[in-house]
């Protein structure tokens, strides 16, 4: 069932959105109540009278699949009732909206980082195998480290950016700091895992 956000403003329709993600078990949902319906309305209101054009933008349920915004369709994937990770793609959503170039950088990172940290592993291990010397190898390895942290500093700062937003939107900020710094540092963790290959690629 695909809506709009307009369409989400009305109790009996977020009521029916929801309905299918009343079952979903995660750690980013805490259950379907009233007061998350209710303060789910309330970020969408907030957010639509700031910005009237998001009303447009269409949002799908995926259960189990916790949220994403997604520039090319312009659509909300929203896996769990809760109205931090509705306000953080909603942050996405103006971010990515209002300046092309500015998402096309985002996904050009986003798909090179992407592919760094697939071929990390055997990118140093064919380093470490053709590369005799240690000096060189350490040079190397130095390099692609900076390059994964540049790879991965947009996309990181905009996950930073729109999980603020959102902090500052959420009716219940307690709840948003909870949800939003632990997928924040999800995030951390995944843009690290090439740059903690290559470094131990100088203590192999």
């Amino acid at each position: 069932m695909i809506g709009t956000l307009r369409n989400l403003t009305s109790d009996k329709e977020l009521k029916k959105f929801t309905r299918p993600l009343s079952e979903v078990s995660s750690f980013f949902q805490e259950g379907v109540s009233p007061e998350v319906l209710k303060q789910i309305r309330q970020v969408l209101v907030r957010n639509l009278q700031q910005d009237p054009s998001l009303a447009k933008i269409k949002v799908v349920p995926t259960p189990g699949f916790p949220g994403g915004y997604f520039p090319r369709r312009d659509l909300i994937a929203l896996g769990v009732s809760n109205p931090a990770v509705m306000a953080h793609e909603l942050g996405h959503a103006k971010n990515l909206r209002k300046a092309q170039l500015y998402d096309k950088l985002i996904a050009a990172t986003q798909s090179l980082a992407r592919l760094n940290t697939i071929v990390s592993l055997p990118v140093t291990l064919a380093i470490k195998a053709l590369v005799r010397n240690s000096d060189t190898q350490r040079e190397v390895f130095n390099i692609l480290s900076g390059t994964s942290a540049a790879l991965a500093a947009p996309a990181l700062s905009e996950e930073l950016g729109a999980s603020m937003e959102a902090i500052k939107e959420a009716p219940d900020k307690l709840q948003a700091l909870k949800t939003l710094i632990p997928a924040f540092l999800t995030h951390v963790a995944t843009s690290a895992f090439p740059v903690a290959i290559y470094q131990s690629g100088k203590l192999l």
